[in-house]
């Protein structure tokens, strides 16, 4: 099981890399730019790709911790877990 989280883990952080390799404005402007909303590409795209660079290399390094210690959760810590977040959207109203 913990190489299973663990791998869970690195792929996500691999595939933020990735992403953040390919998010520059060429990308913005073929997949997100709307000339009616945007006519020019905002200035906040290079710290998005910049913040998808980071929590790729922190995912990437945490892996290993991440993974033991999810391969050494319960199944009741889970339903704890999924329990609160149904109960806080629910209290939002999302």
């Amino acid at each position: 099981m913990r190489w299973i989280a663990t791998t869970l883990c690195a792929a996500c952080g691999a595939a933020l890399l990735v992403a953040a390799r390919a998010l520059d404005l060429r990308w913005f402007e073929l997949h997100v730019l709307l000339p009616w909303y945007y006519p020019w590409a905002p200035s906040w795209v290079p710290d998005v790709r910049v913040a998808a660079a980071v929590c790729g290399v922190v995912l990437l390094a945490s892996a290993w911790p991440l993974g033991r210690g999810l391969a050494r959760s319960s199944l009741a810590g889970w339903l704890r877990i999924l329990l609160a977040i149904a109960l806080g959207l629910a209290t939002s109203g999302a």
